[in-house]
């Protein structure tokens, strides 16, 4: 088992609260709102 997997999912939950937030102010269907989600999450950060 990798050892950063309990980190990804931690990243990846970060990413769905940030769309769910996003997707009150803009279409959660957007892929603008996909965007948004992942460039003000940490994920680029572990990439």
């Amino acid at each position: 088992m990798n050892p950063l997997y309990p980190i990804e999912w931690a990243v990846a939950w970060l990413m769905v609260q940030f769309h769910a937030l996003l997707s009150v102010f803009m279409d959660p269907d957007a892929g603008l709102t996909w965007v948004l989600s992942i460039w003000d999450s940490p994920s680029w950060c572990v990439l």
